[in-house]
Order: C-alpha cells, then sequence, then structure tokens
C-alpha cells in the first residue's frame, strides 16, 4: 500500500509538473504570435519609413504622392538617423505628424527620406517641412537650386529642432546667411549652444494662430540657446532655462510672400507623445501652408502603438 502510495504521488507530481510546462509553453507560444503579429501590424504603417530608396509615402505608406483633391499638400523631409537610439527619430516622427496632418479637412502629407528624386512631391506641396540633421549642409549643400526656386514662390517652410542648424567653418558664411533668410532664426555652431533640462513651455504669443488649442507643458528636452534671428521675425513660445528665458518657437513672413516656422524642440522621442507638444509643431507646419487653424489647434489623435519604436 505504501509502495502504491508512494508511486501515486510520484506521478501526480509528474502529471502537475507536465500541466505547469505545458501551460508555460503555450503562454511563451501566445506572447510570441502576439508580439509577431504586432510586429507585421507596425511594418504596415512604417515599413517605408525605413526604405533607404528614397520613394515617397503617405502617413499611411499606402500609395505613392499625394491625395486627389488635397487642398493643402505638406511634404515632410527627413535625412539618416545621426543621434543616439530614441532621439532624433527622424523618419518616425516625421510619420507620425503625417498621420496627424491627415486628420485635418482639406490636408495630405507625405514623408521621403531624402530630396525627392520626384520634382513633381516639391511642386505641389504648399509646405517643405524638414526634420533632419543640420537643415543648411543637408539641403543647401546638394540642391540649393531646387530649394531656391521653391522660396521664391513663396511656398511654405518649417524646421524642427536640429534641421535649424548650421554647421559651417568661419570662412563660409555665405550658405549660414542664406539659410538665415529662408528660416528667420537659426542655430548656429559658431554662436548657439544646447543644454538639456526640465522646464515649462510657455507661449507668449496666445493670440497667434501657431498657438490656438494647447497648453502650456513641462517636459524634458534639449534646448537650444543664443539662437541667430532676424529682427523681422516673431518669437511665439519660450522656455525658461537656468533662470533666463530662451525663445523656442518663432514664425517668419518672408519678403518673398512666403511662411516660416522654427521650433528648436524635437530632441527626445517621448516629448512626441505629449498632446500640446504635438499640437505645438501641427499648427506651425499647418501656418506655413496657409491652412485655416481651428480654435482648437489642429486635429491630432495618436495610439499607443503609434510611440513603439522598433529596433
Amino acid at each position: 500500500m505504501l509502495e502504491y502510495q508512494h508511486f501515486e504521488s510520484k506521478h501526480i507530481k509528474k502529471t502537475l509538473y507536465c500541466c505547469c510546462s505545458f501551460q508555460k509553453s503555450l503562454f511563451l507560444a501566445a506572447i510570441i504570435i502576439l508580439f509577431f503579429c504586432f510586429l507585421a501590424g507596425y511594418n504596415g504603417l512604417y515599413a517605408a519609413n525605413t526604405d533607404d530608396s528614397n520613394k515617397p509615402v503617405s502617413a499611411d505608406a499606402a500609395k505613392i504622392g499625394f491625395a486627389e483633391g488635397a487642398k493643402t499638400k505638406i511634404l515632410l523631409i527627413a535625412s539618416e538617423s545621426d543621434h543616439p537610439y530614441g532621439t532624433h527619430m527622424y523618419m518616425h516622427e516625421c510619420g507620425l505628424l503625417a498621420k496627424c496632418l491627415k486628420q485635418n479637412p482639406g490636408v495630405d502629407a507625405v514623408v521621403i527620406k531624402g530630396w525627392p528624386k520626384d520634382k513633381g512631391l516639391i511642386e505641389q506641396a504648399n509646405s517643405i517641412v524638414l526634420y533632419s540633421g543640420p537643415g543648411s549642409d543637408f539641403i543647401l549643400v546638394n540642391n540649393s537650386k531646387e530649394f531656391q526656386e521653391q522660396m521664391e514662390k513663396g511656398k511654405g517652410f518649417a524646421c524642427l529642432h536640429w534641421a535649424t542648424g548650421v554647421m559651417y567653418k568661419e570662412g563660409d558664411k555665405q550658405r549660414a546667411q542664406k539659410w538665415l533668410d529662408y528660416l528667420g532664426c537659426i542655430y548656429d555652431v559658431n554662436q548657439s549652444s544646447v543644454t538639456t533640462d526640465y522646464s515649462m513651455v510657455i507661449r507668449f504669443a496666445s493670440d497667434h494662430e501657431i498657438c490656438k488649442g494647447w497648453k502650456d507643458f513641462l517636459i524634458y528636452e534639449e534646448y537650444y540657446i543664443n539662437m541667430k534671428t532676424l529682427d523681422a521675425v516673431k518669437p511665439l513660445i519660450k522656455a525658461n532655462i537656468n533662470g533666463k528665458e530662451e525663445v523656442v518657437g518663432w514664425s517668419y513672413l518672408r519678403p518673398d510672400g512666403g511662411r516660416s516656422y522654427a521650433n528648436t524642440l524635437g530632441h527626445f522621442h517621448y516629448n512626441f507623445s505629449n498632446p500640446s507638444f504635438l499640437k505645438m509643431y501641427l499648427n506651425g507646419i499647418l501656418w506655413t501652408a496657409g491652412y485655416n487653424i481651428p480654435q482648437n489647434g489642429a486635429n491630432c489623435r495618436i495610439e499607443p502603438e503609434d510611440m513603439v519604436l522598433t529596433p
């Protein structure tokens, strides 16, 4: 009898162990399946964002070029990544902005990596948005003539964060001056500097269209200090850095009739999940395109999965 009980006990323990192992295997398999399903869905939305072929993509990566009938067309241009992962995620953030821009009536947005080979994209766009490495180096070194032609037509122009930058030697001031004339304010490597800190981001021109529909907010961000600006720019947004007010967002009505918008925020990926942060950028981009921004600001809704980065 004792031998039988001993055998039965061992048999029960073995059975329980097998059941637990089986349940663990099922759980692990379910996790793996969910992961690959998510990855497939993510790649469906952002596959073109990691494509180096210079093919233009819309926010949903489902078509080439702008939608027929769109009255306001935004071209977002990104460059290759040049910073640690999780910062300066140029293609991802451009895709995120494009998704939000398309939520506004009559607006379409296309994202591309590098200067477009399809000249029709540039010709059709009402505004060109740059989120990239130093913009003057990225655009003016190889595409200066084409870009100048678009600016002379009065096209809208916006630069986000590092795209405001000009990296040049002291003897090459002409390119820096051109970038300043296009944008109204620049990060000048020979004058400006950076610091990382917490600060309130504050609207001090709340009556301006770019400041509609969003509230002042606190973020941890990389701030550009001592930007070079033209007298004609209009400061819109500020932060308090080390006890000193620093302007972080400007609008500029160019002599050629075009509108430019510069904002130096946008270093960390996670800040793009802040609705006020996003609306601050979207309003600025739409303003450059001459879009009538509603009182509540640009429409903007993102899902948690939109903020997920893949390796």
